[in-house]
């Protein structure tokens, strides 16, 4: 089976943001089984490593912006979409045809129609869901705009994966639909103990801090952690992708109970050390890395019914953290000592039963055979 990847984003390392770590581990855990080669288009050429697991041939390739791509490079909108006349002179350079499958990242390349018969888009989540909650014009354009987006790809009838069953509902293509959950790996966040070293009075949250649903959250968490204990600190951890972390310090002076931490190089080891882990998501449905790898490392999650959407088998998720509806849902986690060790270690056997990145290679092959065998 050969597969052609198109991205128009580094994912030769794993942890630049959620994407990247996806597509990262799809090459570890499935190359050595297909003939995979990957085409990043418009993507800064770093150093490539002479042996990229068993991918076979690894493409840079810089290609002509349409209209809109100019336009989200400007700031307004994204993501771009390339012109259909640039992506059939991707075609007959690298020789589209010859694949059995082309699986592409994202939106650039939402102008594929009839280059080639087998074509999968994803990993996808909904992005007007970024934007519905939020009062400012810009942003509810930006709604707008998603929800344009959204409902062309449905008419398309492309083969697409999604990150949980509410994004796929956004698309409404359910013939051509696949659902992928994320993994995690077991062996970089794993259960660290850190009793008598844990910070008191501390949340903790981490994620690519630039990432506005994760701004939206952390002021929306600052607000209900203040409101049950002045005494109490949420710590920040990650990186940022767009603007600089002294930008970020700006936007988050105004928090008080918040410290921000910035990227850290063991991010298992440095949530550890906090007594609880805290995800209060108000907008966004996002790719779920942060919450699993915190279950993964066994921490005490506090998570709102926004963050665990799309995560399997929520009977027994619901064993593992403390939903929070509100304020007094904390409130009675922070009574619950008894139970938290409880909790950490059923975390920890969710995680490793439903999300390792093996079981995601797994499915995702046989996702590549449903496609070749099913005629459509």
């Amino acid at each position: 089976m050969r597969i052609l990847y198109l991205l128009d984003f580094y994912a030769l390392e794993e942890d630049i943001d959620g994407r990247s770590k996806i597509f990262y581990n799809i090459f570890k855990h499935t190359s050595d089984k297909i003939e995979a080669d990957i085409l990043f288009v418009n993507v800064d050429k770093r150093i490539v490593p002479e042996k990229f697991f068993n991918v076979k041939n690894i493409y840079f390739e810089n290609s002509k912006a349409g209209a809109i791509q100019q336009v989200y490079q400007k700031g307004i909108f994204k993501p771009g979409a390339l012109p259909q006349r640039e992506i059939l002179k991707l075609a007959k350079k690298y020789s589209f045809g010859s694949y059995d499958i082309v699986h592409a990242s994202r939106f650039s390349f939402f102008n594929f129609k009839d280059i080639h018969p087998r074509f999968l888009l994803g990993v996808a989540d909904s992005d007007s869901d970024n934007f519905h909650n939020d009062e400012s014009i810009r942003r509810k354009l930006r709604f707008i705009y998603w929800k344009i987006v959204e409902y062309r790809l449905s008419r398309m009838n492309y083969w697409m994966s999604f990150v949980s069953e509410r994004d796929a509902k956004a698309y409404k293509n359910s013939n051509k639909s696949f659902v992928m959950h994320n993994g995690v790996d077991f062996f970089k966040y794993k259960p660290l103990q850190y009793e008598a070293e844990k910070v008191l009075n501390s949340f903790v949250f981490h994620g690519v801090l630039d990432y506005q649903p994760n701004i939206d959250a952390i002021f929306y968490m600052s607000e209900t952690l203040r409101f049950i204990s002045p005494e109490i600190k949420l710590h920040l951890v990650g990186r940022v992708n767009r603007r600089s972390m002294s930008e970020m310090e700006r936007i988050f002076k105004e928090l008080e109970n918040c410290e921000l931490v910035g990227p850290v190089d063991d991010i298992s080891k440095e949530i550890s050390k906090y007594q609880f882990y805290i995800v209060l998501m108000k907008s966004g449905s996002g790719i779920k890395n942060k919450l699993i790898e915190a279950l993964s490392t066994g921490c005490i999650v506090f998570a709102n019914e926004r963050a665990i959407n799309g995560l399997v088998k929520t009977e027994e998720l619901l064993e593992c953290i403390y939903l929070v509806n509100s304020p007094k849902d904390i409130e009675i986690g922070l009574a619950d000592g008894k139970n938290w060790r409880t909790k950490s270690e059923k975390a920890i056997t969710y995680i490793k039963k439903y999300y390792s990145w093996e079981l995601y290679g797994e499915r995702l092959l046989s996702v590549y055979n449903s496609i070749l065998t099913s005629g459509l």
